[in-house]
């Protein structure tokens, strides 16, 4: 199957479990991958056949505009937004420094597209 991806976009979030934690946003890094036919956008080169990635990035953020406790939850969030694009499937990963620039922390989560 083919995919798309976006690595490592950087967002500032307040997440955690403690008030302590969500007292100041906390930067997080967000990686999706998506699989998709990417066979009709190749042959013809028509953005109409595309994801429009910018839109789904949008989407990523947009689900950062309140607090969370967990990554689980994020990730989670995450995943259902990405879901409402046409994708077969899609993989989150979302990263958080608690301890400084590392080590890193992270929950990962796929899920598939549900049929109707």
């Amino acid at each position: 199957m083919d995919s798309l991806s976006i690595d490592d976009l950087e967002l500032r979030a307040r997440i955690g479990v403690t008030e302590a934690e969500r007292r100041t946003t906390q930067r997080l890094l967000v990686s999706v991958r998506m699989e998709v036919d990417l066979q009709p956008a190749g042959e013809t080169d028509d953005l109409a056949k595309c994801i429009d990635y910018d839109r789904v990035i949008r989407a990523i953020r947009d689900e950062f505009l309140g607090e969370r406790q967990t990554l689980e939850a994020a990730a989670e969030a995450i995943a259902q937004a990405v879901l409402r694009f046409p994708c077969q499937s899609v993989s989150v990963t979302v990263r958080k420094f608690p301890y400084g620039d590392s080590p890193s922390v992270s929950a990962s989560v796929t899920r598939v597209q549900r049929v109707p």
